[in-house]
């Protein structure tokens, strides 16, 4: 499915019949460079490949040519076939924390989800952070690191034809009701925090992305940023507003 020019919507269990794979099977989106494809998350078996593969192949792209795969963050959903990936010859982008959890195969990979033991390990070619900029031939990605869903949790922030993308793996959701189960990250992981995704959202909510690409359901492809407007409302609400206790302290401090 094309979304924008050179942007692709390649698999998915909400769009896709991954026949065979958890119900849970993200959103996996193909960027078209110069240089190659990008995949941003991969998937959570061989099932999900085949339909990247046969997705990739309708719109004209050869499969062979996936060079990278951005990972948003360290989810079985998102990177069970990160090794079947590589060992084609993609290169795995990852944080270090998520490099870390998919070499290990631990509970980071969240495998007791989806009623595994056992994780398809691998290594991560190129670990980045907050602040790092991508390059691939034409286009330019920028690295946000915003924790709360797990450690480690990354945005990958683009531009194209005068509008900014933001792939958003699981931090916020389109198209679900207003509760922080649906609108926001599941919170079952063991590196789930709310206070670092207050803080993440308050500071992704001033970054005003034009299409908002999350990791399941829908996508927005204009005033995307709305999403994450509506999320921050969420959390405070759910989690409360530890802003507010903080500007009173520091009134006080102030006028001592």
């Amino acid at each position: 499915m094309q979304l924008l020019r050179d942007v692709y919507l390649v698999s998915g269990r909400h769009f896709f019949n991954t026949s065979g794979s958890n119900v849970a099977d993200c959103n996996v989106y193909a960027v078209r460079t110069s240089e190659g494809i990008i995949l941003v998350d991969c998937g959570y078996d061989d099932n999900s490949v085949a339909m990247i593969d046969r997705n990739l192949a309708y719109w004209g792209m050869n499969p062979k040519d996936i060079k990278y795969i951005f990972l948003t963050h360290s989810h079985f959903d998102h990177t069970g076939a990160c090794r079947a990936f590589k060992e084609r010859g993609a290169k795995l982008v990852a944080h270090p924390t998520v490099a870390e959890a998919l070499a290990r195969g631990d509970e980071r990979t969240i495998r007791y989800a989806f009623m595994r033991g056992d994780f398809p390990t691998c290594s991560v070619d190129k670990a980045v952070d907050d602040g790092d900029r991508i390059q691939v031939g034409d286009w330019t990605f920028d690295v946000l690191n915003v924790p709360g869903h797990t450690e480690g949790n990354l945005i990958f922030v683009t531009e194209k034809d005068g509008r900014r993308i933001m792939f958003t793996g699981d931090f916020v959701f389109h198209e679900r009701p207003l509760t922080t189960d649906e609108t926001i990250a599941w919170n079952g992981g063991t590196e789930f925090d709310t206070d670092k995704f207050l803080e993440s959202l308050l500071r992704v909510q001033r970054i005003r992305a034009d299409a908002l690409l999350p990791g399941h359901y829908g996508f927005l492809l204009y005033d995307g940023a709305t999403i994450v407007d509506r999320a921050l409302v969420v959390a405070l609400r759910a989690w409360g507003n530890k802003f507010a206790e903080r500007r009173e302290v520091a009134d006080a401090s102030a006028g001592a």
